[in-house]
């Protein structure tokens, strides 16, 4: 008798913490949290609980499906794909274009999103993503480092993407960069392929093409 309470009594605490933590979804540390529409709460901290060893958050150098989970969760890119099908759905870019040749595709981005605040940005406020922030990423996803290990995905298929990273292993990096890569305008991000390559959205979807500041 004294068992079988004790084993009712450990259930009680067990499913009491867990109504604690999962409660007062807008409520984080003791504080209101803002609203945005619907109910959903604007955020300060991302809690995430792992069991096993991740080894890096950096995007590029994201290699195993633990850090692959995490990082899903902090980073976005042009598109994503869908939880429930794994079609491609917009992400940062709001819509796109491919050309005839299907080797050109123009990305319209998101305006109004912001990195998070952080006391590395002036005055510790996030500025807006442009496409000259993806310019960046993107371009550091095809330079020689031991920390990237996501060049493999833009290698022989975006223009100029091997020749720059070339350069880079001799320390003399190209002045134009990765000639596909192209800023047609703040919003407006161009990638243009070296030939047609019909799973080139869902490489964008991948945690290695992530935007980031620079």
């Amino acid at each position: 008798m004294i068992r079988n309470n004790l084993v009712l009594y450990t259930l009680i605490l067990v499913v009491t913490a867990l109504l604690t933590s999962c409660g007062g979804g807008s409520r984080h540390s003791g504080k209101q949290l803002e609203q945005a529409e619907g109910d959903v709460f604007y955020g300060k901290v991302f809690t995430y609980n792992e069991s096993e060893y991740f080894r890096s958050l950096y995007p590029l150098n994201v290699t195993e499906v633990v850090g692959h989970r995490i990082t899903n969760q902090i980073y976005e890119g042009l598109v994503r794909l869908s939880q429930e099908d794994l079609s491609i759905q917009p992400a940062l870019a709001k819509r796109w274009e491919i050309d005839s040749s299907a080797t050109t595709f123009t990305f319209h981005l998101r305006e109004g999103v912001h990195f998070h605040d952080d006391p590395c940005f002036k005055n510790g406020k996030g500025p807006e993503v442009t496409a000259h922030d993806f310019e960046y990423s993107l371009t550091k996803l095809c330079e020689a480092d031991v920390n990237n290990q996501g060049f493999w995905v833009f290698e022989d298929r975006v223009k100029g993407a091997t020749a720059y990273h070339e350069s880079t292993k001799e320390g003399e990096p190209l002045e134009e960069g990765v000639t596909g890569i192209k800023v047609l305008d703040d919003t407006t991000l161009q990638i243009e392929l070296v030939k047609p390559f019909a799973s080139f959205l869902n490489i964008l979807a991948m945690p290695f093409t992530a935007v980031f500041p620079g």
